[in-house]
């Protein structure tokens, strides 16, 4: 078979009647996934994370409308492991085909084979060598509900993954709060860590005291909040209300007391 990539026919009357009922946005969805499985030899990625890729969604509604698109247009082939779309697969040994009787007649001076017929080479036409894509890393929904928690995402999704599947169950509970925790300390996005890196470090259980300022950004406190030092263990602000004065305290990692 031809390694060459045909131009992709498009039945307007067909496909006119089949997207009717999307919306813009759904409809550009089913057209890239439709032009990516063309270029695949009418074959899609079973990676459900390379799909969202294609099709740029980086938000959890625009995640839903790929699900929804996959599911109402295509299906899913045990034997070569990907997304298929009959009509599709189907155009594909059409058009391969009618490429093969044309260049077997070239190769014979434009001249057709007895009867007209190519059985040998349409049989190999037929024949889709499958494109095998699996899926290596099959998040579990304990982690993608972590990894949707985190305020920012940085690193390897894969390798944040693994480092997490090695934490106790009592630290997987910690990942969110900590890890967010420690973004909001950090000015500077390009010293935020990588997620892997941040647990394969052991920090879940660093002790980060925060400083005057950054107390003071995290909540918010103005001029009116007079900062009296960290004693007994909190950082204590004297609040001046003008009429009365009133002392207020934070922990070290910057939660009113």
């Amino acid at each position: 078979m031809t390694d060459k990539i045909f131009s992709m026919p498009v039945r307007v009357n067909d496909f006119i009647a089949n997207t009717v009922h999307l919306k813009n946005e759904d409809l550009g969805i089913y057209w890239r996934l439709l032009c990516f499985s063309w270029e695949n030899k009418a074959q899609l990625t079973s990676n459900v994370e390379e799909i969202y890729e294609i099709c740029k969604a980086h938000d959890e509604r625009t995640k839903k409308k790929v699900d929804s698109i996959l599911v109402r247009f295509f299906t899913y082939n045990e034997i070569s492991k990907c997304f298929e779309q009959k009509a599709q697969v189907e155009e594909w040994a059409r058009v391969n085909y009618l490429h093969v009787v044309k260049s077997e007649n070239g190769k014979l001076g434009g001249r057709p084979k007895a009867n007209g017929k190519l059985t040998e080479s349409k049989s190999k036409a037929l024949i889709l060598k499958p494109i095998i894509k699996l899926n290596k890393h099959k998040y579990t929904e304990e982690f993608e509900k972590v990894w949707k928690d985190l305020t920012v995402r940085t690193g390897s999704k894969s390798k944040a993954f693994t480092s997490f599947n090695k934490l106790s169950e009592e630290n997987k509970k910690k990942v969110v709060e900590n890890y967010n925790f420690l973004i909001s300390t950090v000015n500077d996005p390009k010293f935020y860590p990588h997620v892997s890196s941040w647990l394969n470090g052991d920090r879940i259980d660093e002790d980060i005291q925060l400083g005057e300022q950054q107390i003071r950004s995290l909540n918010d406190l103005g001029k009116d909040h007079k900062y009296n030092g960290f004693i007994d263990g909190k950082h204590q602000f004297i609040y001046d209300m003008g009429f009365a004065k009133d002392l207020v305290c934070y922990d070290k990692k910057g939660k009113k007391i």
